[in-house]
């Protein structure tokens, strides 16, 4: 394509200017191979096994299903005689390999029309065949013209971009025949921009479905992959772009509303596979009536026998559909959850993997969580955690961290189930992938549950997750923060337990890294850890946190690493007169701001912490009455957020 598109601009260039004219067809004529010279075998251009795929597929497509044994038979003639061919150019017998192309064409007439696509390849390869054997030049451009007119129908481009590619080589290997680079330069000119013309065409026609092709690529190769992101919320607007998603969708439920052939319906999936994995397609395909449907092809398959194709697009399919929120209150009512716990254990990898993407994404919906839990999906889940499969074990760490988080019941049962030593010990699992999710699900089977915050604590797990914010995967560091959060929210035992271990330390570094991410976790542990904790708060204010935090409040442009600060700054500065006195003059300006932003949650901790800060002392009361705080707190009473209404009332309070 680069030697095309040069060779194209060069002749531009020509036309341009007269006095580089020879030049550039001097340039030109260097760079081309000359395709009549016998003895550069290299130049002959070898049909390879994705042409014989694309003539068997057009076969397929061509010919009644009784017909299909016959039409394989042929294939395999063609085949032989394209061979033959081929070998013969290797050892230089280049008229024998003319007489097998031309038994090629002259096969292929019998049951195709003339210049069909399928011609013009072995037209191609007898071209070139008949330049190198010195046959006449009108029989050659014939024969070159004759390969071109096969990739034409009714006068109209060919829109398929292998015909367009081939074309497009088959233009170029034209362009180079010795006879127009001697005698016709017009038409050689031509035959380039003709060749460039249609490798653009192909390239855009590539483009527009390289999504669609990457994910079926995807669908067979694809790694596990964290993927925790809901779809954005379903909204009323049609685009234009909507309206051609749906008509292909309706087109493929056409195949799918009555299935009859099991290669139909096989199709039509691979292609609502594809529609799925983008996002705003989601919605439409549940609204078509896809998901009883896929629902439908699964319901038979059992956990001891490997799925058909249909059942395995099915599952694939349904699991990327339950991203999207509503979907996953549809899978429920359509009676999907049973038949998921049912597939739990599934023998093939691929499927298996599918089915657990599934429960996870089924598990974010609250409707289904009770559901789940009483199917018994986490006792089934904790022994899957002991087997040595890395991406088994990333998707049901993702699904316990995330039913864990509605709360004390899926806590209870992962614990009566001891599934809490398996999440520890895989805490030091050689992969960080393993690693962080670990630690972030320990996390969220122990917030604000004392009795898994008392085993954590007895099994010395705080150590470890110490070690581990330290970790050399970055994103192990910032979960392992996070789970701090779970581990020691309300329990001085485990807060004292991570000072201990020399956790405070570790935490403050991190606040220092240029990692949004990792910040925001860091503050989070912090603001945890030092809740109504004097001997914590007073660590962290000679650690120099203080400054940090009220820096991060100020600069930061990442809502959550804010957020968390603020948080931060008001459990330091809760009773403890000095850390206050460290606060201020410096907080005061950097609280009042937070209280300007449209942040709900943001409000409120500044507030909280203005309240904290002010109830005691007069001199840090004016100072807010000076950086005009009340005037902020007076607009946020009217606020329509209920928590916002009442911390500016509080604060309101303690200024007056």
């Amino acid at each position: 394509n680069k030697k095309i598109t040069k060779m194209a601009t060069n002749l531009l260039e020509a036309n341009n200017d007269d006095n580089n004219n020879n030049q550039c067809i001097n340039n030109i004529n260097n760079n081309l191979n000359n395709l009549n010279n016998p003895n550069n075998l290299n130049n002959f251009n070898q049909v390879d096994s994705k042409y014989i795929d694309y003539v068997k597929n057009s076969f397929n497509n061509r010919f009644s299903e009784s017909q299909i044994k016959e039409a394989k038979e042929n294939v395999k003639k063609l085949n032989d005689l394209m061979e033959i061919g081929f070998n013969s150019i290797q050892s230089k017998s280049f008229l024998k390999a003319e007489n097998a192309f031309n038994d090629a064409i002259s096969f292929l007439h019998n049951f195709v029309k003339p210049f069909d696509e399928m011609l013009a390849n072995p037209y191609l390869c007898l071209a070139q065949t008949m330049a190198a054997c010195g046959r006449p030049h009108e029989q050659i451009r014939e024969t070159f013209e004759n390969a071109i007119k096969c990739l034409t129908i009714d006068n109209k481009q060919n829109k398929s971009s292998t015909s367009l590619f081939l074309r497009a080589n088959i233009y170029y290997i034209y362009s180079t025949w010795d006879d127009l680079t001697t005698n016709n330069l017009k038409r050689q000119e031509e035959l380039l921009l003709l060749s460039l013309m249609d490798v653009q065409k192909a390239v855009l026609l590539q483009l527009e479905s390289f999504e669609e092709y990457k994910q079926k690529i995807d669908f067979l190769f694809k790694d596990l992959k964290d993927n925790d992101k809901d779809d954005d919320d379903e909204d009323d607007e049609v685009t234009e772009d909507d309206k051609r998603e749906k008509a292909k969708i309706a087109l493929v439920m056409v195949d799918l509303w009555d299935p009859k052939e099991e290669q139909v319906t096989e199709t039509a999936l691979n292609k609502l596979y594809t529609l799925s994995q983008k996002e705003r397609n989601r919605k439409w395909i549940r609204i078509a009536g896809a998901i009883p449907i896929l629902i439908g092809f699964i319901r038979n398959a059992t956990p001891s026998n490997k799925m058909n194709r249909v059942q395995s697009l099915s599952l694939a399919t349904l699991a990327t559909l339950s991203r999207n929120p509503v979907n996953r209150d549809e899978v429920r009512k359509q009676e999907g959850l049973p038949i998921f716990l049912r597939l739990i254990p599934l023998q093939d990898q691929k499927d298996l993997i599918e089915n657990l993407k599934s429960l996870k994404e089924l598990s974010k919906a609250a409707g289904n969580q009770p559901l789940l839990r009483d199917g018994n999906m986490i006792q089934r889940f904790i022994p899957m955690l002991l087997k040595d499969n890395e991406p088994v074990q990333q998707v049901v760490l993702d699904t316990l961290y995330i039913i864990c988080l509605s709360g004390a019941l899926a806590q209870a049962i992962v614990r009566e189930s001891n599934g809490v030593q398996p999440i520890i010990d895989l805490m030091r699992h050689s992969s960080p992938e393993i690693r962080k999710r670990a630690v972030r699900t320990l996390g969220s089977v122990a917030a604000n549950n004392r009795k898994v915050q008392q085993m954590i604590r007895h099994a010395k797990a705080i150590v470890r997750v110490v070690q581990m914010l330290s970790d050399e995967n970055e994103e192990v560091r910032a979960c392992s923060a996070g789970s701090i959060v779970g581990i020691s929210e309300n329990d001085p035992d485990n807060q004292l337990a991570f000072r201990k271990a020399n956790g405070l330390t570790p935490l403050l570094q991190l606040l220092q890294v240029n990692n949004d991410s990792v910040r925001e976790q860091a503050a989070a542990a912090i603001r945890s850890l030092a809740k109504n904790n004097p001997k914590i708060q007073n660590d962290f204010r000679e650690g120099n946190c203080i400054p940090t935090m009220v820096n991060l409040l100020s600069t930061s442009e990442h809502e959550g690493v804010r957020v968390h600060a603020c948080g931060s700054l008001m459990e330091l500065a809760r009773d403890n007169s000095k850390n206050q006195d460290a606060m201020c003059p410096a907080g005061v300006q950097a609280l009042v701001n937070a209280m300007k932003s449209d942040n709900r949650v943001l409000q409120y901790l500044a507030e909280g912490c203005i309240w904290a800060l002010v109830r005691k002392s007069s001199r840090r009361k004016q100072l807010f009455k000076q950086a005009g705080a009340i005037e902020i707190l007076e607009r946020l009473k009217l606020s329509d957020n209920e928590q916002v209404r009442n911390g500016a009332k509080w604060a309101l309070e303690v200024l007056a």
